[in-house]
């Protein structure tokens, strides 16, 4: 078979976790400068544009890119536009590969994200050609101190550190699309895994790469994660051997929802969030909450609670109401429905 274009060469995709094999330096910023910030709700600014979030992502007139202001260059916050962010993986030489400063800018991302409650949906991507291929084996960088940064705490350790964000993307209030762009092998198969909805470029590639160091292939939730989205078979399957696959195969075995056309990623992932961005904010809250939850729900009665639960309650939220009115009157010419006594 020939090498799609864009592909990586196996000598820079390689091993768990994934080894790049690039000579040049890396500046170590993470021993140069604090993790994250404090103050999450001051890092959102609107600076003047300086670049196209995306190549194909067409803004709206007059919308201008929103920058978060972290001092990072590893991970980007963007507004793509109302109701929509974008969070981009930032280190392409090494095809976004995992550093602990990666790690600490993903989870401050995610709270910048998770704090704008005028954000509905936000799509996580990497830059340039890869996703996100694994831990950096040729450069960690400095694991942050408790308190250097709010999400490490006396206890958490270095492997918590990293584990933690599949639970924090998880727990972020927005729906989550993860557009695998290239490689998303180890902890980038893991990212993706706790996304609440995948989507592939016909160049990625998937590769659950832990058992190829040595160690167990067990990490970053990938067994948790990965046998509820393909089951148990295919999961086993990939998790043991350490095997990579295309996005063909990711789509037949339901990793994926779909692989775009060639260059066509980013307006696919827009149009899932546009659609996303059409709902109440409660409503993709709530639906998002009880989806995770009934994954691990042991019997349907149990289930049927929280779907209950959340039906009842957000019969009398204001955004519901006023949506509701909309749509019946959009669908059917009718105002207001005349309940019985």
């Amino acid at each position: 078979m020939s090498r799609a274009a864009g592909h990586p060469k196996r000598s820079e995709v390689e091993s768990e976790f994934t080894l790049i094999q690039n000579d040049a330096p890396l500046p170590l910023r993470s021993r140069d400068r604090p993790y994250g910030v404090t103050n999450v709700e001051s890092t959102w600014t609107v600076p003047p544009p300086k670049r196209a979030i995306c190549a194909n992502i067409d803004l709206r007139a007059g919308m201008t890119p929103a920058v978060s202001t972290m001092p990072n260059e590893t991970v980007e916050v963007l507004a793509v536009e109302q109701g929509i962010s974008m969070i981009r993986l930032n280190r392409p030489s090494r095809l976004n590969a995992i550093s602990f400063e990666l790690v600490a800018d993903l989870h401050t991302a995610l709270d910048v994200v998770g704090n704008d409650a005028s954000c509905k949906a936000v799509i996580l991507t990497g830059a340039g050609r890869g996703f996100c291929s694994g831990m950096d084996l040729k450069y960690f960088g400095k694991y942050p101190r408790p308190g250097e940064h709010p999400h490490v705490r006396v206890g958490i350790d270095a492997q918590t550190f990293i584990s933690n964000l599949t639970v924090h993307m998880r727990d972020t209030p927005q729906i989550v699309i993860a557009a695998v762009n290239g490689v998303a092998f180890g902890g980038g198969l893991a990212f993706a895994c706790a996304a609440d909805i995948r989507l592939a470029s016909p160049e990625a590639r998937f590769c659950s790469a832990f058992i190829r160091t040595g160690l167990s292939g067990t990490d970053i939730g990938i067994t948790y994660l990965l046998p509820r989205l393909i089951g148990n078979a295919r999961a086993f399957d990939l998790i043991l051997t350490g095997r990579e696959i295309d996005a063909a195969e990711a789509h037949a075995m339901g990793l994926v929802s779909r692989v775009s056309a060639v260059g066509e990623l980013e307006s696919l992932a827009l149009d899932y969030a546009r659609t996303l961005a059409s709902y109440t904010s409660v409503g993709l809250r709530t639906t998002k909450e009880v989806l995770w939850r009934n994954t691990a729900m042991p019997t349907l009665e149990q289930s049927l609670a929280l779907e209950i639960r959340n039906q009842n309650l957000l019969q009398h939220n204001a955004e519901v109401q006023e949506y509701m009115t909309n749509y019946r009157q959009r669908t059917t010419g009718i105002e207001q429905v005349e309940k019985e006594l």
